[in-house]
Parts: C-alpha cells; structure tokens; sequence
C-alpha cells in the first residue's frame, strides 16, 4: 500500500490482514518506485495525492517499467458529476463485489487520503 495518511493506512492495513492478507505499507511515490517490482504483489493500493509524486505518475512509472502487477488507486478528490473521472487505458472502476471475487474481501473498496497498498501471497516484512 502507498499511503501516506498514517491512521488511513494503518485502518486499510488492518482490514487487509483481518481478511488473510499480508500488506507491505510506504508514505511516498519514491518509496514506491523502490519497492514495486522487487516483491511478487498480488495487487498494489496506490493513492492519487502523495506528498512528492502524485499516484498518476507512480503508476505510468511503473508501467514504464514493465510491471504488471493490478493497481487500485485512491484519492480523496472530488470526482462527483464526473463519471469516469480517471478513466482511461487500462483503468476501470471496481465495486465492493468485484474485489471480493478477486480475493480482497472488498477492502479498501472507498476512498480517502494518500497512499497506497501492497497485497502480496506470502509474509510481509513486518508480518516475519
């Protein structure tokens, strides 16, 4: 998870790990960018609004890269009236349902804060 609300992330972090899953957590784009690609993510919860480099930009990054890895992200900007607002290649909304079946248990299905998450099959760091 990129996140860097820390009571947002520990909230998220802890739905995660009550659901079975471990969950590695950075504050920046930077941090981000160092990490990603260097574990085996099942899926990464990437905030919109980090303090150095915007969630967008971690993202295209990463595809710069190569990694394939989901992405889900998060923001907490107002996109009432905007249906779609974010929407582009690649990019599409997900509802509570559609991340269950993927084997999230639906969390983190709302928005808020900065940051992101990582979802990975087998321990964290934090969890060894």
């Amino acid at each position: 998870m990129i996140e860097d609300d820390a009571a947002l992330a520990r909230s998220i972090a802890a739905l995660l790990r009550a659901g079975g899953h471990a969950v590695d957590h950075v504050a920046t784009g930077e941090d981000a960018l160092a990490v990603v690609g260097g574990e085996p993510y099942a899926l990464v919860i990437l905030d919109v609004g980090l303090p150095d480099i915007d969630g967008f930009t971690v993202l295209a990054e990463l595809r710069r890269r190569g990694e394939k890895v989901p992405v889900l992200m998060l923001t907490a900007r107002d996109c009432a009236g905007r249906p779609g607002a974010g929407a582009g290649p690649g990019r599409r909304r997900l509802s509570a349902q559609a991340l269950r079946a993927a084997g999230t248990g639906g969390a983190g299905a709302g928005a808020g804060g900065g940051g992101g998450a990582a979802i990975r099959p087998r321990k964290s760091r934090s969890d060894r």
